[in-house]
């Protein structure tokens, strides 16, 4: 995957994401992320393992704000409202809607259906 496709699928606010990707993409880079955290664990000195396992979170903390952004896109709803995570309870429910609501169908105010299919 190139930096520019990683950018794009991970750290972009833009367009929209469906439930499906919305589910595995961050779990997969989390795990991703956590393999690579114990590798630089076991390498690296302590100093450097110790940055890395402060800058992780922020790193977490963008792409997970990026797809709550991108799915409420989907929803047709502003990205404001992906702060509704900030708030305790409300935060369990709003994350279930976002997993478990269908997007709007065809294109909506932030860009084309992604379970659109170009041939």
């Amino acid at each position: 995957m190139s930096w520019e496709q990683f950018q794009y699928e991970y750290l972009s606010f833009d367009g929209r994401i469906n439930r499906w990707p919305y589910f595995w993409k961050p779990m997969l880079l989390g795990l991703a992320v956590s393999f690579f955290l114990m590798i630089c664990e076991m390498l690296l000195p302590m100093a450097i393992v110790s940055v890395l396992f402060k800058v992780a979170p922020i790193f977490n903390v963008i792409v997970t704000s990026s797809f709550i952004v991108r799915r409420c896109h989907d929803l047709d709803k502003s990205g404001y409202w992906g702060l509704l995570v900030l708030i305790p309870i409300v935060n369990f429910f709003f994350l279930l809607y976002l997993l478990f609501a269908k997007g709007t169908d065809g294109w909506n105010q932030y860009g084309r259906d992604p379970l659109e299919y170009d041939f």
